[in-house]
């Protein structure tokens, strides 16, 4: 057992605590539960609760769902979902998870992305995003993440309108935070760096020219 992990059992020697099993198909060493490539379609329930890094990468899960996993699991620090097939988090999913130092999201099918979905991640570091289909990240959704170093959104397809100029905004702020964050459309802006844009090229079609263009 490693000294980490003997730090966090030996914090609880004395105390009465039934902890769950290793999960069937996975393999726990000391505080790390690697349940990578097992064919999983949803994360696992019951998973020992000093775990500290969890791998479920190469899966096929295809959502995150709220049902209060990471209030059990306060000792988790990073988590491996890259390789999947999520489409969704459901809102406030990471409920409790505010020690976690890092979530990797590589490699999914996440088309949008809101605070909601990150609640609870007060305390990330590190947030993989890159290879989605992310087109739209909701205005203020790190604002709460306030330790967080590093940031990858690079291989996504943002529309760089009127609604991400404060991406570009946040970017600037942070320069370290991220690179290689390129927009996608409108077909002008394809392949520019999202946080090198000034702010009047994040512009929307008007109602009356958007009409006008459908017409002719």
């Amino acid at each position: 057992m490693s000294s980490g992990s003997e730090k966090f059992v030996t914090s609880f020697a004395g105390q009465c605590i039934i902890d769950h099993e290793c999960p069937l198909d996975c393999i726990c060493d000391g505080t790390t539960v690697d349940c990578s490539n097992r064919g999983l379609s949803q994360i696992p329930t019951q998973l020992p609760m000093f775990t500290t890094t969890l791998y479920l990468n190469d899966n096929k899960i295809v959502e995150i769902k709220n049902m209060g996993l990471f209030e059990k699991l306060l000792n988790l620090k990073s988590l491996n979902l890259n390789n999947n097939y999520i489409t969704r988090i459901e809102s406030e999913a990471f409920h409790g998870a505010e020690n976690m130092k890092e979530l990797k999201l590589r490699n999914n099918l996440l088309t949008e992305i809101n605070e909601k979905m990150l609640h609870g991640l007060s305390h990330l570091e590190n947030l993989s995003l890159s290879n989605n289909e992310i087109k739209c990240i909701m205005d203020g959704t790190f604002d709460h993440l306030k330790y967080l170093k590093q940031l990858e959104l690079d291989g996504n397809a943002f529309v760089c309108n009127c609604h991400l100029d404060w991406l570009g905004k946040f970017l600037r702020k942070r320069p370290g935070v991220s690179n290689n964050t390129l927009c996608s459309e409108p077909e002008h802006l394809r392949g520019m760096p999202v946080g090198e844009l000034e702010m009047d090229q994040f512009t929307c079609l008007s109602k009356n020219l958007l009409v006008s263009t459908l017409v002719s």
